[in-house]
């Protein structure tokens, strides 16, 4: 591995920051109704008033804020859990993290007395959480103890258990009523629907504390790439450094899943390019996975807003779309070198 300066990494982090922060400004000019560069810097001190200011600080600015947090959510787990688990296409979907939110927002969804209001927090968050929360308990149960191929052993379990999730998710919708289906399959697709701050402020709890784990043991999970021999000659519990990566991103990404839905490939494809571009280094990876994951989403979002203006497309389907077309993309590259 190439030897990181302080140089390197300052100006590493500042390009990404910066071309972050050109995109999330462009994010938010870009909607059903158009809001100039001038009235954006002017929203910024106060400056902006009328139909436009309450459309842009309760509705453009967080939808373009959850979509940077969410992004950058799903992309930091995504490359975390693929550097514990040695495998490109481990995501919190893949470990079963994500389809186990799905299942308790789908059951709240689906049956209305539990479907309560309260403050901030709905029974479709808590629901999702739980659902999230469960899914790990059961992988971590059946992998109490450190053996050979431990992390393999995780990820099968997850894969597992997101199949087993996904037929009763299957069940569910099967035998609820059309009209609830129909609710249902618009949450499953996944959006950023967000009206004000104070829908966003509930994720915080669980967020900041996974985030936190996830770059604490960023720069351990170097070590890893030698396998798991060579890190344990360094002093690093492999089985331990697993367990707090899973429990992390579980933290981070249900507490997201909770508020937007399960939103695919964007923990899968930003690590991929991250990685193409700027090597394997965790140390830079996580913070420049975070912005460019943020700003993708955002992005992505900004489009399902344009794409059949004045209506929206669930910014789930846009990510598909992209995330398909890359790697059909990357495996045509390979197959040429």
């Amino acid at each position: 591995m190439e030897y990181l300066t302080r140089k390197k990494y300052i100006v590493n982090i500042t390009v990404y920051l910066l071309s972050s922060l050109v995109i999330f400004i462009l994010c938010l000019k870009f909607g059903a109704e158009n809001i100039s560069f001038i009235e954006i810097f002017k929203s910024f001190y106060g400056g902006l008033t009328g139909l436009k200011a309450r459309l842009f600080y309760y509705q453009r600015l967080p939808r373009v804020i959850i979509g940077f947090i969410a992004g950058g959510t799903f992309a930091l787990t995504g490359l975390c859990y693929q550097s514990v688990f040695k495998n490109t296409l481990a995501t919190p979907f893949t470990t079963g993290i994500t389809s186990g939110g799905t299942l308790g927002a789908v059951i709240a969804l689906s049956f209305t007395g539990i479907n309560f209001n309260f403050i901030f927090i709905s029974g479709v968050q808590v629901f999702s959480l739980l659902g999230s929360f469960l899914v790990l308990l059961v992988i971590l149960s059946l992998n109490r103890k450190k053996h050979v191929g431990f992390s393999n052993s995780l990820l099968l379990t997850g894969i597992s258990m997101g199949i087993l999730i996904s037929a009763f998710v299957l069940l569910i919708r099967y035998l609820i009523s059309p009209n609830i289906l129909a609710v249902v399959d618009r949450w499953v697709m996944g959006g950023l629907n967000i009206n004000g701050f104070s829908q966003i402020a509930p994720i915080f709890p669980l967020l900041i504390p996974g985030l936190i784990l996830l770059f604490w043991q960023a720069p351990k999970l170097n070590y890893l790439v030698s396998g798991d021999e060579m890190a344990g000659s360094r002093g690093i519990d492999t089985a331990l450094l697993t367990r707090i990566v899973l429990i992390g991103g579980t933290m981070a990404t249900s507490s997201i899943v909770s508020i937007t839905g399960p939103i695919a490939f964007v923990g899968l494809i930003i690590p991929h390019i991250i990685k193409n571009i700027s090597g394997h280094d965790m140390r830079t990876n996580s913070v420049s996975v975070f912005f460019v994951g943020g700003v993708f989403l955002a992005l992505c979002d900004s489009i399902s807003r344009v794409i059949i203006s004045p209506a929206e497309l669930p910014v789930g389907i846009i990510t598909a779309f992209t995330g398909g077309a890359y790697f059909i993309y990357l495996i045509n590259i390979r197959k040429k070198l």
